[in-house]
C-alpha cells in the first residue's frame, strides 16, 4: 500500500510489502522508479501552508511481497509556499523533497535517502516529481480541493408569531450557492426563504456540499427565537334591570395570525365575572376578563374588562277588569285593586275611592303608581281598566208557595212575589193554570215603573200533590 500524508514541512510516502517475491520486487520497482501513477482508492486530507489550507485526496494502492513491512517515506525539504485568489490554489513553489526507501524484501533497490526535483501545482492536480540515486524516476499525482468557508448572516431574533417569511442570507468563500435547511423547530426553508410556522427556537443550518474543486464547507447554524403572538380578550359591554338575574357574558378574541381562528388556534374559554348581584343597586359594574380555561399553543393573552350597567326596573301594573256594577254602587278596593307585583309604593286612583256611580254607563278608572324606591324603579305609565255602571235591579220578594192538590188553579195565594219599587209583575204560568202533579217551577217577571231600574225574572219552585178524590168503574 502506498499512502501519502501532507502536514506544513512533511510530506510521507509509505509503501508497505508483506511477502518477498520477485513479482512483487517488480512492481516495487516499477511504482518507485518507472513513475507509475497510483490511482485505486480516494482519501481525504488536507496540508496547512504558510497562506492557507490546501486540501487533496490521497491514493492508495496495497502489494504484497513478504511476510514483513517495507517502507517508502517521503519527506519535505524546509517549507511551502502558495498564493491564493477568493479560496482557490492557483500555484505552489519553494522547498522540495527526498524519500527513503526501507527494504527488507526488495533485494537490489538500496536503502537510503534519495531526493526529489519538484513539486508542482498545475490546476487541481498536485504532482510530486523524484529522482532517485541510481538513476530512473517516478512521480504520484493527487488531486487538491480547496477548502471553503460559510459567512451565514444572523437573521432578527426574537421575532414574534406571525412574522412575514424571512430571507436568509449565506454566501461561501468559493462563491458557490449555499443551501438553507431547518435543523429544528417550527419553520419550513424553501430556498432562502424561511416561514415561521409557530413559537419556539428555530435553528437553521447553511450548507456547501463542494463540487470537484472545493471540499464540503463546515456547517453554519443560525437560531431565531419565535415569541408567541398577543390575542387580546375584550368582554362585551352588557345591560339589565335592577333587579333581574345577570346575562349571561360573552367576549370577543382579536389579533389571529396566520389564518388562524378561535376554533383552530385556542382551546377552552376565558371567564367572564362581576360584582353585581340582582340585588346591587343602579350603577355601571365591571365586566372581569380572566383566563380561566382558555389556552393556545402559539399565543399569550391580554384581556379588557367590559361593562355590565344596571338600569332602573319598571314595575308592571297588574289590575283585573272589576265586574259591571249597578248604579248607586260606590267605589271601595272591591274595584281598586291594582297591584305592581310585589315592589313596595302607593297607588293613586281616579275616581278614587268612595266615588258614588250615579248614573248608568261606562267608567274609565285609572292607578297612578309611585314606587318608593326611586333610585332604582322608574315611576310606571298609569294603568287603566273599563267599569260597567248597569241600572239598579229591584230587590224582589217571593216566599215559596205552600203544595197544593193536583186540580188546583193558580192564584194570587201562590203568584204574590212583590217588590221594593213600583211596578207590575207578569206570572208564567198565568192565574188559573192547574198543574200536573209533581214539582213545577214559577217565574216571575218584573217591570219596574221607573224606567232607571233593570226589569228583573225570579222564579220559585211549587209542589202540586196528587189528586185525593176516588174514581169508581162499573
Amino acid at each position: 500500500m502506498i499512502g501519502i500524508l501532507l502536514r506544513k514541512s512533511i510530506l510521507h510516502l509509505t509503501a508497505q510489502c508483506q511477502f518477498k517475491a520477485k513479482p512483487c520486487l517488480n512492481l516495487v520497482l516499477l511504482l518507485a522508479f518507472m513513475g507509475i501513477v497510483v490511482s485505486q482508492q480516494a482519501i481525504a486530507s488536507s496540508l496547512s501552508l504558510g497562506g492557507g489550507t490546501l486540501s487533496w485526496t490521497v491514493t492508495t494502492s496495497t502489494q504484497s511481497c513478504g511476510p514483513a513491512p517495507d517502507t517508502m517515506t517521503v519527506y519535505s525539504y524546509s517549507s511551502f509556499s502558495f498564493t491564493s485568489s477568493t479560496g482557490v490554489v492557483t500555484s505552489l513553489s519553494g522547498g522540495g523533497a527526498y524519500f527513503v526507501w526501507n527494504s527488507t524484501c526488495a533485494s537490489g533497490v538500496p536503502q537510503g535517502a534519495y531526493p526529489s526535483s519538484s513539486i508542482t501545482l498545475t490546476g487541481s492536480t498536485f504532482v510530486i516529481t523524484f529522482a532517485p540515486q541510481g538513476g530512473g524516476g517516478g512521480s504520484a499525482t493527487y488531486t487538491a480541493l480547496a477548502t471553503q468557508t460559510i459567512s451565514f448572516t444572523a437573521p432578527t431574533t426574537p421575532v414574534t408569531y406571525g412574522v412575514s417569511a424571512i430571507t436568509l442570507s449565506a454566501t461561501a468563500s468559493s462563491g458557490l450557492a449555499v443551501a438553507f435547511t431547518v435543523v429544528s423547530g417550527p419553520a419550513t426553508v424553501s430556498g432562502s426563504v424561511l416561514t415561521i410556522t409557530g413559537a419556539g427556537t428555530v435553528v437553521v443550518a447553511a450548507n456547501q456540499a463542494g463540487n470537484s474543486s472545493y471540499a464540503a464547507a463546515t456547517q453554519v447554524t443560525q437560531s431565531i427565537t419565535v415569541n408567541k403572538a398577543v390575542l387580546t380578550v375584550t368582554a362585551t359591554n352588557a345591560s339589565r334591570n335592577y333587579g333581574v338575574a345577570n346575562p349571561t357574558f360573552t367576549d370577543t378574541v382579536t389579533g389571529f395570525v396566520n389564518s388562524d381562528t378561535l376554533a383552530s388556534a385556542t382551546s377552552g374559554a376565558a371567564s367572564l365575572t362581576t360584582s353585581a348581584t340582582t340585588v346591587s343597586a343602579v350603577g355601571n359594574y365591571a365586566i372581569t376578563a380572566a383566563t380561566g380555561t382558555l389556552t393556545a399553543t402559539n399565543y399569550i393573552f391580554t384581556f379588557l374588562n367590559g361593562t355590565l350597567t344596571v338600569t332602573k326596573a319598571t314595575p308592571t301594573i297588574t289590575w283585573a277588569t272589576p265586574v259591571a256594577v249597578p248604579t248607586g254602587t260606590i267605589l271601595s278596593a272591591t274595584q281598586l285593586d291594582a297591584s305592581a307585583g310585589g315592589v313596595a309604593g302607593s297607588f293613586i286612583y281616579t275616581p278614587s275611592a268612595g266615588t258614588v256611580l250615579s248614573t248608568v254607563g261606562s267608567y274609565t278608572l285609572s292607578a297612578a303608581f309611585t314606587p318608593t324606591d326611586t333610585t332604582d324603579y322608574n315611576t310606571p305609565a298609569a294603568q287603566t281598566v273599563v267599569l260597567i255602571v248597569n241600572s239598579p235591579k229591584p230587590v224582589i220578594t217571593w216566599p215559596t208557595p205552600a203544595a197544593i192538590n193536583f186540580g188546583t188553579a193558580l192564584s194570587a195565594t201562590q203568584l204574590n212575589a212583590t217588590s221594593n219599587v213600583a211596578g207590575s209583575f207578569v206570572y208564567s204560568p198565568a192565574s188559573g193554570a192547574i198543574l200536573l202533579p209533581g214539582t213545577d217551577t214559577l217565574s216571575a217577571t218584573f217591570t219596574p215603573t221607573n224606567p232607571s231600574y233593570a226589569t228583573v225574572t225570579t222564579t220559585v219552585s211549587l209542589v202540586v200533590n196528587p189528586s185525593t178524590s176516588r174514581i169508581t168503574c162499573w
